[in-house]
């Protein structure tokens, strides 16, 4: 049996932000970007276990968290606009991943809406700090 509270991270420090209505201040986002890749991997982990596959892409939490530490470091208009167009293709990947996590349950339906809504809030977040065009 697979935990949800394994699957949610519940007792993740990152886990208050991902439930938090309120946009993450910029000191708190790698505590939420962790919570991000902790929860991919957690996620891999009992899929490699009990069923022998592994996410497709699964990298691409970890991608952005690299390009977040890059766009932190930089202020050059040209590797920012590179960094945001790779952060838009991650992103749509991370979505992706969540989809197709969130398609593994029907019951409970709160562990699919979990998946769903942490792409969100990601996308979300990502968008406002590193200033991403709709």
């Amino acid at each position: 049996m697979i935990s949800i509270s394994d699957l949610m991270q519940i007792s993740h420090p990152g886990h208050r932000h991902y439930i938090s209505q309120k946009n993450i201040h910029d000191d708190d986002l790698p505590l939420f970007l962790d919570y991000c890749v902790t929860v991919v991997e957690r996620f891999n982990h009992h899929s490699e276990k009990n069923f022998q596959t592994s996410l497709e892409n699964k990298d691409c939490i970890v991608n952005i968290v690299d390009l977040m530490a890059s766009l932190h470091m930089t202020d050059e208009p040209e590797h920012v606009f590179e960094i945001r167009k790779k952060l838009h293709k991650e992103l749509s990947n991370f979505n992706y991943i969540c989809t197709v996590m969130a398609r593994c349950f029907v019951s409970p339906g709160f562990v699919k809406e979990f998946y769903e809504n942490l792409s969100k809030k990601l996308n979300d977040e990502i968008t406002v700090y590193a200033g991403l065009e709709l």
